[in-house]
């Protein structure tokens, strides 16, 4: 039914705004009136999953963008590595036909593992995966087909509004890298060192560089006296141990989640009955 409205909107001529800053392809659920459908799913079937998920970011959602991207040759292929501007990101596949196209997940944004492999989603269609918005990530590129995908960004205004949120946000928590990067975690808009470890992606002049990351104090390299900002680097408000439950990118690279989590979403996705179209009919958190 999604994906027949997509069309649908496609075949009209009207504009169609990006998805984001880095997608170029896809549409703004939002913007063709569909955000009150979207508040629904997300008060009624989001938000107990992101609380059991992710207690702190996930506690309360308030507001969210809602939008699909396209991935096809000749269109965006696919995306450099990246974090969202999300406290809690649900990213369904709806399809279509497709080879390639995975999602590569590393570490937390301000963590000493930040750009560190951690897990690869397999895309399959109808399965949701969720993560928290400061986790990095990118989408591998696509090898043929087309593959549309449902992401819904989720904000925590009162997380947004601690004082952890924004010490990370400010660079005032932030880790020392526990080593070099590896290569499959950089990237090409963001990174300041990328071209120290690979040379220019194929894509790079469609791209927009503006490298700051990691800070200088944060980086594995840096001199070993760590200046005062450095010195502060516990991250709270979810860290890590929060993320590697069902359709979470944990932080032992499983992203498979323990039976407790298994069944506390179940319990939760019964309970939610008949309010959940977009993810009923055997599909599942993966």
């Amino acid at each position: 039914m999604l994906v027949g409205e997509v069309d649908a909107y496609a075949d009209s001529g009207l504009p169609q705004a990006r998805p984001n800053s880095m997608n170029k392809y896809g549409l703004v659920l939002n913007e063709i009136g569909m955000e009150a459908t979207f508040d629904s799913l997300q008060q009624r079937v989001l938000q107990p999953v992101a609380r059991l998920l992710f207690p702190t970011e996930g506690g309360a959602l308030d507001r969210h963008h809602s939008f699909v991207v396209q991935y096809q040759q000749g269109k965006d292929l696919g995306l450099d590595m990246h974090t969202d501007n999300s406290d809690v990101t649900f990213n369904i596949c709806l399809g279509r036909d497709f080879d390639g196209a995975g999602l590569t997940f590393c570490g937390y944004m301000g963590a000493a593992h930040h750009r560190h492999f951690s897990y690869r989603h397999v895309h399959v269609k109808g399965h949701c995966v969720v993560h928290l918005g400061r986790r990095r990530h990118g989408a591998d590129d696509i090898s043929r087909g087309e593959r549309l995908n449902l992401i819904i960004w989720n904000t925590n205004l009162a997380h947004r509004d601690s004082a952890s949120y924004m010490e990370l946000q400010r660079q005032h928590r932030y880790e020392r890298e526990a080593a070099a990067p590896d290569t499959v975690c950089l990237s090409y808009t963001h990174d300041r060192d990328y071209l120290k470890y690979l040379e220019k992606p194929a894509q790079h002049a469609k791209m927009t560089r503006r490298g700051w990351c990691p800070p200088l104090f944060a980086q594995h390299d840096a001199p070993s006296t760590p200046s005062p900002a450095a010195e502060r680097v516990v991250l709270s408000g979810g860290g890590c141990d929060d993320d590697g439950g069902v359709g979470g990118a944990g932080t032992d690279g499983g992203g498979a989640g323990t039976l407790e989590d298994v069944e506390a979403i179940q319990r939760v996705l019964s309970s939610l009955g008949d309010s959940m179209p977009l993810l009923s009919d055997g599909q599942v958190l993966s």
